[in-house]
């Protein structure tokens, strides 16, 4: 019943997106907040901030410095985020510069342009001394350094590459607010809250006197945190038809896929020693890592496995008969209600989960193929529809 139930909820809040996804251009002009963006008045800004560098010191103080160890691979520096995004300052040595709102962006700097350009901003020059150091360095073809850089909100990005000479990414610019509210995100905050409601009154009615054999009582109890809790932290006794070893292989490969995981991703963060990697490769514990995409692999033997022994009891009970259909029907009940709300999260109420330097960029690996191929995931064919563009689920 409650499967049935989930299922119509996220179905539900799915329609939605199918409505607002035809045009997947528009959801990704009115993904980001309005701005105000006018390059006169950031060359204004610019002007003042550059001439008057002791009296905004905030403002350099948030930019990223110059990293250690970039033979070792470290060539990012984040600076402060945050700090850049409070500043607000009012302007007021240059007529109608108004005033300031920190814009963080993540420019990729060449290597030896990143002393001269926090110099340059202020009115000064510099250059890396260490010409045998450059050399080293290009050989390790670390050329370019993210740096994080403090500008005016006012500026564009071409703007910003014109003032600066520097390379900015898409959407590696944030300002304060950077999302806003859209009509899916009111959706799902809608649908989830229902959720929300029907466990605390189905958790509430289960502590009242009822009638707990009548179907309207199951029915309400469906979403009961107390039962379903009771249900997942059981232990089942063993029968002559149960596989109990199964267990023990979903908790392993599960470990196994998330410690793999967090690897991954720490692989896309800036790492102090990134060039050590390749001699990391070479050790004995990095096969763990490395080879944790078999973990995978289990599931799929276990799916299998299951479905051809459930079959064979089945086909032992009814003498022979399969019902393969309703086998389909019943699968896909009970898997779709976590995979439909799942990617009504990432295309939804995700980009409000987090802030920084890798944000946007970390959303839009996941929301771009939602936007897009989310019917895709729902029917279980995007292996063979988008095999290029997966939706990512988390």
């Amino acid at each position: 019943m409650k499967s049935y139930m989930a299922l119509i909820l996220c179905l539900c809040g799915l329609s939605t997106v199918c409505a607002m996804s035809s045009d997947t251009q528009v959801l990704r002009e009115v993904k980001y907040q309005d701005r105000f963006i006018d390059d006169s008045l950031c060359d204004l800004q610019w002007t003042e901030i550059r001439n008057n560098y002791d009296k905004y010191f905030q403002i350099y103080d948030s930019w990223g410095k110059t990293p250690s160890g970039i033979l070792k691979g470290h060539t990012t520096s984040l600076g402060h985020f945050q700090e850049c995004l409070d500043t607000e300052v009012e302007l007021k040595y240059v007529p109608n510069a108004g005033t300031f709102q920190g814009q963080y962006c993540l420019a990729l700097v060449p290597l030896k342009t990143v002393q001269s350009i926090s110099s340059s901003l202020v009115g000064g020059h510099g250059h890396l001394k260490s010409e045998r150091a450059v050399g080293q360095i290009y050989q390790k073809d670390q050329r370019k350094i993210k740096m994080g850089v403090c500008v005016p909100a006012a500026c564009s990005q071409e703007k910003i590459t014109e003032k600066l000479g520097v390379d900015l990414r898409r959407n590696s610019c944030s300002i304060k607010n950077y999302y806003k509210f859209e009509v899916i995100d009111y959706v799902a905050i809608i649908l989830f809250s229902t959720i929300g409601l029907l466990i605390v009154c189905s958790t509430i009615y289960e502590y009242y006197p009822h009638q707990s054999d009548s179907k309207l009582a199951k029915a309400l109890l469906a979403f009961s945190l107390r039962s379903n809790v009771k249900k997942l932290v059981s232990i089942p006794k063993t029968s002559a038809s149960s596989v109990d070893c199964l267990n023990g292989l979903r908790v392993f490969s599960m470990f196994w896929v998330i410690f793999g995981h967090i690897y991954m991703w720490n692989l896309g963060l800036p790492l102090m020693n990134f060039l050590d990697i390749p001699n990391w490769k070479e050790t004995p514990f990095s096969m763990i890592i490395q080879t944790a995409t078999v973990s995978v692999d289990t599931f799929l033997f276990i799916s299998g496995f299951l479905i051809a022994w459930l079959g064979l009891k089945e086909m032992e009970r009814t003498k022979g008969k399969l019902d393969i259909l309703s086998m389909y029907v019943h699968r896909y009940i009970r898997l779709t209600p976590a995979v439909a709300a799942a990617v009504l999260f990432v295309v939804s109420l995700l980009k409000f989960m987090g802030s920084g330097p890798y944000w946007h960029n970390f959303v839009d690996v996941h929301k771009i193929g939602c936007d897009e191929y989310w019917w895709s995931t729902l029917l279980y064919v995007q292996n063979y529809v988008n095999p290029n563009n997966l939706v990512s689920l988390l």
